[in-house]
């Protein structure tokens, strides 16, 4: 080969040396961002060291009670299918290295030899190098960068969504905690009733009929606690597998009870602007409208020639005969207009995509300060005027029930309706 080839393969090697993937490309853009939204750290667990004492921190948690931050960093640290989705910013940065490398060359060698035997074999080397990429390298890193930054977005809002998974899910845990504590007095209060009806029965100042009304309610009582105990095992188990635990790990504690309920009103003053601003799902949406612009920019720059190839060629059949070569398609039949059309088509998409994700935006934060608002005020209702009154009642149909001016009923009704008004 001649000299005059070195160069080519020289520049071609010194190109492709340069690219390399940094692991954990992108992460700690996505850490800085979950810390200043919701201050809370995340880690991609790839076997490093850090893993280890991530491990540690997890089990000094679950040696607490649970309340529900720390129930969320748990989920955020340890939660498999969020460490799945840390893997598409890897996918998305071997994309972009990608992008910024030249295609390799292609070396070509034949060996022709006479049909009628004898003579010299004819030889013919080549080298060729397709030079048009190297002129679409921008178009082609700007295109995998916006998918990058759109990726990065993407990651950091399922961590975010996570997070809101886990609050909501600790709060039903705690919900059905409560549900089985006032089924326990119930269940205590009924089985003393139960219990001190044996004994006026057996001392004969009752008949079997007021007996049977005893357990009755006593049973429907217990009868209840195991439907309250099911119905906590069932979200514990949801809430343990938003915290991504198994095997001992699983007999976590938690705090029994909610919160107190707020006693102001969220403010609405520029909540669906700040809904708007805040939303990492509609700023990967602006970064994927960029990359589809990007697409259409290189579908129309590669629409008639994709590759344009310039190489080297030698050739022996007596003498040797060099010098240059080059290649490229003939848009005959292709001349990109299928390409052009589904560029311009994914970008028109990716325009209306963002407008409804914004409008959904907006009606979905003037819904959550409707909800919120409204069940705040019912959750204060209910607990400033209806349970006190649930409870007067049960505790004077009880007094009426012991003096037998009611019968047990009556009482079981008003002890549902108590337990009805606090779920």
């Amino acid at each position: 080969m001649n000299k005059k080839a070195l160069p080519l393969a020289l520049l071609t090697l010194t190109l492709g040396g340069c690219a390399t993937i940094a692991p954990n490309a992108g992460f700690d853009e996505v850490r800085t961002d979950v810390a200043q939204r919701i201050d809370k750290r995340v880690q991609w667990r790839s076997g490093s060291t850090e893993d280890e004492a991530v491990t540690s921190e997890i089990s000094e948690l679950l040696k607490k009670e649970l309340d529900v931050e720390s129930a969320v960093q748990i989920a955020l640290l340890n939660n498999r299918n969020l460490q799945a989705t840390y893997e598409q910013l890897g996918i998305s940065q071997a994309n972009l290295v990608q992008a910024g490398l030249l295609r390799n060359p292609v070396f070509s060698a034949a060996i022709l030899f006479p049909s009628g035997g004898g003579g010299r074999a004819e030889l013919d080397f080549g080298i060729a190098q397709d030079f048009l990429s190297l002129f679409y390298l921008p178009l082609n890193k700007r295109l995998a960068g916006a998918r990058f930054e759109a990726a990065k977005l993407q990651v950091s809002a399922a961590v975010l969504g996570l997070a809101l998974d886990v609050r909501s899910q600790f709060y039903r845990t705690q919900a059905a905690s409560q549900m089985v504590e006032l089924f326990q007095q119930v269940v205590a209060n009924t089985e003393a009733s139960y219990v001190f009806a044996k004994r006026l029965r057996e001392a004969g100042n009752i008949t079997d009929l007021v007996l049977y009304q005893e357990r009755t309610l006593y049973e429907e009582s217990r009868l209840g606690l195991a439907a309250a105990e099911t119905s906590l095992a069932i979200e514990r188990e949801q809430l343990t597998a938003l915290m991504g635990l198994w095997g001992g790990d699983t007999h976590w504690k938690v705090a029994p009870r909610l919160p107190e309920i707020p006693e102001d009103e969220t403010r609405a003053e520029g909540f669906e602007a700040r809904a708007i601003e805040a939303s990492l799902s509609l700023a990967a949406r602006r970064k994927q409208i960029e990359a589809a612009a990007t697409g259409l920019g290189f579908a129309n720059a590669t629409a008639l020639i994709p590759s344009f190839a310039a190489g080297f060629q030698a050739e022996r059949e007596d003498d040797w005969e060099r010098g240059p070569s080059f290649s490229f398609r003939i848009p005959i039949f292709d001349a990109g207009q299928a390409r052009r059309f589904a560029a311009r088509a994914q970008l028109r998409q990716a325009q209306a995509e963002y407008a409804a994700l914004a409008v959904a935006t907006r009606s979905a934060a003037r819904t959550a300060y409707i909800a919120l608002n409204s069940a705040r005020d019912r959750a204060l209702f209910v607990k400033n005027v209806v349970l006190p009154l649930r409870s007067q009642i049960v505790d004077k149909t009880f007094l009426q029930y012991n003096a037998m001016q009611v019968g047990v009923f009556q009482l079981l009704q008003a002890q549902r309706e108590q337990v009805a008004a606090a779920r």
